[in-house]
């Protein structure tokens, strides 16, 4: 039995409602749903999850809700988090490869063995996001990116990434092919 119920949410509202979400692991559409979790204020995983109720905190089991994204092709839950962070790193990568014609985009992620997928088999044992191009029949890795988890709130997985450098490398790559 629980002490007490606490509602969550992370990641942008509006870009969860309003956005089309396609599942980064099979591309298939996803669906919201709830997602309970109960979590003990003395376990280990307690220090990621906020068990204060107004002013003060309480011990004891608490059943933490929030809703998150499921695919049902591939029967996983992805944190909104994770989600909306690889939505936003591939869209910031098509805007600034918009005027580039004639590419095609390869995305691979590196598990924490080093292996290559362009599919995740296991997205919690993901390491990297790698980003590269072929143009001209030329293959050129433009980034890899790092696969971090966030220190609250489940410890959702997210791509680490920044803008300026990635700018700054597809800037460098638009100079060398033109």
């Amino acid at each position: 039995m629980t002490n007490a119920k606490h509602y969550y949410q992370f990641g942008n509202p509006l870009k969860i409602k309003f956005r089309n979400h396609n599942c980064f692991l099979c591309n298939h559409p996803l669906t919201i749903i709830k997602h309970k979790k109960v979590v003990d204020s003395k376990s280990e995983e307690a220090r990621y999850y906020d068990f204060t109720i107004g002013e003060s905190s309480f011990t004891g089991k608490c059943e933490f809700i929030h809703k998150i994204f499921y695919c049902s092709k591939c029967n996983k839950e992805i944190e909104p988090v994770t989600q909306l962070s690889f939505e936003d790193h591939y869209e910031f990568l098509k805007k600034m490869l918009k005027k580039l014609k004639h590419y095609q985009v390869i995305q691979e992620w590196i598990d924490v063995n080093g292996n290559s997928f362009e599919k995740i088999p296991n997205f919690d044992d993901v390491s990297c996001y790698r980003f590269s191009i072929i143009y001209k029949n030329k293959k050129t890795l433009l980034f890899e990116n790092e696969v971090k988890r966030k220190k609250i709130w489940e410890r959702p997985l997210y791509i680490s990434y920044n803008k300026r450098n990635i700018k700054k490398i597809i800037k460098q790559f638009k100079n060398q092919v033109n």
